[in-house]
């Protein structure tokens, strides 16, 4: 018998992390979609568009984003 600290156990790949939610989020496709959503955002704010409009576009945008399965 040896003293010491027991091994660690490496870590399973199924483990989803705050660093693994930061780089799905840095893909172009999420990039894109936070930049139209941020545009549409500051248009309504500053009233250049309706609510209605941000809402249509915001939800298009939202939808496909989310509901779009990836190709591998």
């Amino acid at each position: 018998m040896t003293g010491g600290t027991p091994p660690k156990k490496p870590r399973t790949s199924n483990k989803y992390t705050i660093r693994d939610a930061l780089i799905e989020l840095l893909k172009v496709r999420s990039i894109i979609t936070l930049m139209i959503i941020g545009v549409m955002s500051v248009l309504a704010y500053r009233e250049f568009i309706t609510p209605e409009t941000f809402m249509t576009v915001a939800s298009a945008v939202v939808t496909y984003y989310f509901t779009r399965r990836e190709e591998k």
